[in-house]
């Protein structure tokens, strides 16, 4: 993804009608909900008031790994001891909703994917390897509702039921195949997994759209242009 050190950026946002600033501003206000933004907001509280913008950037980034970190600990602790209650599933829930919002806000819809000086070659390999660990932990997080706390909603062939077979059904759901051992038999168990196939798809929306450059500069009186 290549961009114009010399584009400017202009925040045309007053005049792109209603609908797109609505969405925007929800989508923004959003992010307040978003628990790894305390763990970031913590990390610059840290720092001395003076730090470098490096050392906050570079402390931020320990601060979403330390997130990502214990939110495994947490799926892998709820699927060893087969946990369910009310309180974790709500929780599962709201972590598969804020893997999904955190990396389409911050790789799609922030206004700081389209800065210069932050497209680097490490950022982009670190993008590739949260993606990759954002859609297993949706797989893993979709096998524990499955194997779980929505055990009854789906006919087993095979018992009694087993996580690997919860893993290789929510696997294969991701990728719209099919896997006649798990099957649902209610309408509840039938949602989840048309829920996980939306957001399959909003992840494959995010990688196609993060394939397309993010600014078009054009030449105009022998002077970089600015972003249509």
């Amino acid at each position: 993804m290549s961009t114009g050190k010399n584009c400017k950026i202009i925040d045309d946002k007053n005049s792109c009608g209603f609908i797109y600033p609505f969405i925007d501003k929800i989508i923004n206000l959003l992010k307040f909900i978003n628990l790894v933004e305390l763990f970031k907001y913590l990390s610059k509280k840290i720092l001395a008031e003076n730090a470098s913008e490096r050392n906050i950037i570079s402390n931020s980034r320990i601060a979403v790994d330390i997130f990502i970190i214990g939110k495994w600990l947490y799926l892998i602790w709820l699927i060893f001891f087969q946990v369910n209650s009310t309180f974790h599933l709500f929780f599962v829930w709201y972590l598969i909703y804020s893997n999904v919002y955190t990396y389409f806000y911050y790789h799609t819809w922030s206004d700081l994917i389209l800065s210069d000086n932050l497209i680097t070659a490490s950022r982009l390999k670190r993008r590739f390897v949260n993606l990759c660990i954002s859609i297993l932990f949706t797989i893993f997080c979709f096998a524990y509702l499955y194997f779980v706390p929505y055990r009854y909603d789906y006919k087993w062939i095979n018992t009694p039921p087993t996580f690997f077979s919860s893993l290789v059904f929510s696997i294969s759901n991701s990728l719209t195949a099919n896997f006649n051992e798990i099957v649902p038999q209610t309408k509840t168990g039938t949602t989840i997994a048309i829920i996980q196939l939306v957001i399959m798809a909003i992840f494959i929306t995010i990688i196609i759209v993060g394939s397309i450059p993010q600014i078009n500069c054009i030449e105009r009186d022998g002077k970089n242009g600015v972003q249509k």
